[in-house]
């Protein structure tokens, strides 16, 4: 967990939000994880967006996409995957 929205965590935050995996940070990818936060698609991503995402995965809600919120979320996917196996939701 190195904190860089690179190819991998972009990668993992797609399968997590149920996107294309392409590698690519694109419109598809921010309205899936908009879907899954809850939060209006409109494929900007955002202080309410990255609000809800840091409120998602523990990190310290500050509406900032930094370091810290990248580290939590380089952790969450497979954390949430692994802690609901067996479970209809992710």
């Amino acid at each position: 967990m190195d904190g860089k929205f690179g190819p991998r965590t972009i990668a993992a935050t797609q399968r997590w939000v149920g996107a294309k995996v392409d590698g690519v940070w694109g419109v598809q990818s921010k309205r899936a994880l908009q879907d899954k936060l809850g939060v209006k698609e409109d494929g900007e991503v955002g202080p309410i967006t990255i609000k809800a995402l840091q409120a998602k995965i523990g990190a310290r809600v500050d509406s900032m996409w930094g370091p810290d919120t990248v580290r939590h979320l380089q952790g969450y996917p497979q954390q949430a995957l692994s802690s609901t196996k067996g479970s209809a939701s992710v």
